[in-house]
């Protein structure tokens, strides 16, 4: 997984996000949990923390604010089997949040996606059990 960046602190990874922001930690493990029984879901940050208590956040001071991002909004894809996939996006300030009507066209095109990275993840599992077989192949004589 490719770590954060952020133009103050340079490369994020998780042990120095969790050392740079420790009031934020534990408010993200909570919100990477996912509502009981539901496997997909849609964020909208400025309902999970209310923008003024966001600005005075350590994260949002070290590394959001210096990206000029401001409003963000998540929609998990997939929680299956071991994979995660979502999509997450964000805007300035001066943008607004993202309305009701944004956050349902990202919502429609959730099967979409759904669909898209299983079969994308089918790919990859049939490309490397081609490649097995072939350097199987390969080494008999």
């Amino acid at each position: 997984m490719m770590p954060l960046y952020s133009p103050k602190f340079g490369p994020l990874s998780a042990k120095s996000f969790v050392r740079l922001f420790p009031r934020l930690t534990s408010t993200l493990v909570i919100l990477t949990q996912p509502p009981a029984r539901q496997m997909c879901y849609l964020q909208q940050q400025h309902l999970i923390c209310p923008p003024e208590e966001f600005e005075q956040t350590e994260f949002y001071q070290g590394y959001v604010r210096p990206l000029n991002l401001f409003h963000a909004l998540v929609l998990t894809i997939l929680l299956e089997d071991g994979l995660a996939a979502t999509i997450g996006l964000a805007r300035s300030k001066e943008m607004g949040i993202y309305t009701d009507e944004e956050a349902f066209i990202l919502e429609a095109l959730l099967p979409h996606l759904q669909r898209a990275f299983r079969i994308g993840n089918l790919l990859a599992d049939l490309t490397l059990e081609r490649d097995r077989l072939s350097q199987t192949l390969d080494k008999l004589p």
